[in-house]
């Protein structure tokens, strides 16, 4: 019902329309009267509101520009006032007002009783309600006897279209999958989109979309309704409902709600079976990692029970991703679930062959490729993170440690390589980063667990005693190497002036009794430094 509904009610058949024209088409969704003008807090969209003037009567020029900016955000649909002996004739600024914020503006005479106007204002509403109601519940019942047959997914939106008498599509932004009921599916372009207001019974969020198909002669501009489908998962997925010419209406709302709680419940049942088979082969992937399989017999058939007995070569990845500090920890957890889903999927359409295992912010991957494969594809992993990364809010960063080239009994010592190498990135690098164990050099002699204990054996006594009386200088003297020996890029790295880094390192030669020209000194110091961060010293 809207406002120029209302004016052919009985009761306002003798009803004179001031001002407000624009505003005619505003929707009708209740009525209340004006007892006073704290309307912000018990006013509502939609509502037509009857007055005697009695609580405005005495409001200045201010308090009723005020007032009526009020009843602007609030969304009052229209303003009723009654001629009596209070007031003869509504007053000007109050007509312009309703004219400047397009508020219809209804004189009514003192014979028109409030009773008779609410009456006929809410019957014809609580009848809308009520046959929004029952409509919501018999689709409801309809859509309950379909989940009983376990359709399709083709076939549920297929109903859904019978219901609404439009297309309708389903979208997996994240896995990049789409279903649709439309005969053929052309390519458009969003032009531009605007979320629905929340009216009642509405409870998902709607935006409509206008869109235009280019590649069709001539172009066609139409409008679409997308909803978001709220899931366990970390999956993105919309419901399309393809308007075109004919906007959807409150009976079809009643169809779209009953059909994304639907769609829901799906959604939440293959949630759960994919969690009982990701449990499942989590564990299998488990004991392959940990070599928990003591028979070379039952490594073959947990290999071809992963289907990972297609080649003869392996590797292993070690992704982890570090959220920033200043992120709040729950956007960090979306965004890295979030980043870590996106790199199985496309790691698993580039090597079909492939299981994973995952944790919390890091994911195992074991790959199986073919042996005429030479080189690993580093670029396209480094192609793959950077695109994910660059789509991302940047909350965090990633660090992925790939094993050498292995064959099939190899993969737990595969996995090792990626452990070490992983504790190699996360001492030195602190940004995005991709590392091969082939590529640790010197520090493949230091990381095994043994020689761990024994690092202190490789550095100078003399330098160990430093370090632990002059712990800043220490620091200083490294981002110093580690600079090109730049007073100024350690001073900017330190955050402190260049005459106190000059200061410092004056005080470390002389300390030390270094000569920062001799290249074997240097090294010593280096690699000292390096095998301090190793041993946490």
């Amino acid at each position: 019902m809207q406002v120029r509904d209302i004016l052919t009610i009985d009761s306002l058949r003798n009803a004179v329309l001031l001002a407000g024209r624009e505003g005619l088409g505003r929707s009708v969704l209740g009525v209340m009267v004006l007892e006073a003008t704290d309307i912000e807090n018990w006013g509502k969209d939609g509502q037509v509101i009857l007055s005697s003037y009695y609580a405005m009567q005495n409001l200045s020029s201010d308090d009723l520009q005020l007032f009526f900016e009020k009843l602007q955000q609030i969304m009052i649909s229209a303003l009723i006032i009654k001629i009596d002996r209070l007031l003869e004739r509504i007053p000007d600024e109050v007509i312009s007002l309703c004219d400047t914020y397009s508020i219809p503006l209804i004189r009514i005479n003192k014979e028109v009783k409030y009773e008779s106007i609410i009456l006929e204002i809410l019957g014809p509403i609580i009848n809308d309600n009520v046959s929004l109601l029952n409509r919501y519940y018999d689709i409801h019942n309809e859509l309950t006897s379909l989940a009983l047959k376990k359709p399709s997914l083709t076939d549920v939106l297929k109903e859904f279209k019978n219901l609404l008498s439009r297309d309708v599509t389903l979208i997996n932004r994240t896995a990049s999958t789409l279903t649709t009921t439309q005969s053929e599916e052309l390519p458009y372009r969003i032009i531009r989109s605007e979320a629905l207001p929340q009216k009642r019974y509405i409870t998902f969020e709607y935006e409509r979309q206008i869109i235009i198909y280019p590649n069709l002669n001539p172009p066609y501009k139409c409008s679409q309704l997308c909803v978001n489908i709220p899931n366990l998962g970390n999956d993105k997925v919309d419901l399309i409902i393809h308007e075109n010419d004919h906007k959807v209406t409150p009976e079809d709302f009643m169809v779209i709600e009953n059909a994304v709680r639907y769609l829901q419940m799906e959604l939440l049942k293959k949630y759960a079976v994919y969690q009982d088979k990701l449990h499942h082969k989590n564990n299998l992937v488990s004991d392959l990692l940990n070599r928990r399989v003591y028979s070379a017999e039952g490594e073959v058939e947990l290999l071809q029970t992963l289907d990972l007995s297609n080649y003869n070569s392996y590797r292993v990845i070690l992704a982890e991703v570090y959220p920033f500090k200043e992120h709040p920890e729950d956007e960090n957890n979306h965004g890295i679930q979030d980043l870590i889903r996106k790199f199985t999927l496309n790691l698993q359409s580039h090597w079909l062959h492939s299981v994973y295992l995952e944790k919390d912010s890091s994911i195992v991957l074991i790959i199986n490729y073919e042996e005429t494969q030479r080189d690993f594809d580093i670029v396209y992993l480094r192609n793959l993170m950077d695109d994910i990364y660059n789509h991302s809010d940047k909350s965090f960063y990633y660090q992925l440690a790939i094993s050498t080239a292995i064959h099939s009994t190899g993969i737990s010592s595969a996995y090792k390589e990626c452990i070490d190498t992983q504790k190699i990135l996360k001492l030195f690098h602190h940004s995005n980063a991709i590392l091969c164990y082939d590529d640790l050099g010197i520090y493949k002699l230091f990381l095994n667990d043994d020689r761990l204990n024994d690092l202190q054996n490789y550095i100078s006594p003399k330098i160990i005693e430093f370090k632990k009386k002059n712990e800043d200088l220490m620091e200083t003297l490294q981002v110093y190497l580690d600079t090109q020996q730049s007073l100024a890029e350690t001073a900017k790295k330190l955050f402190l002036h260049p005459k106190t880094i000059r200061y410092r390192i004056d005080k470390i030669e002389e300390m030390l009794n270094l000569d920062f020209e001799n290249p074997e000194q240097r090294l010593q110091l280096q690699i000292a430094g390096r095998l301090f961060k190793l041993m946490r010293f």
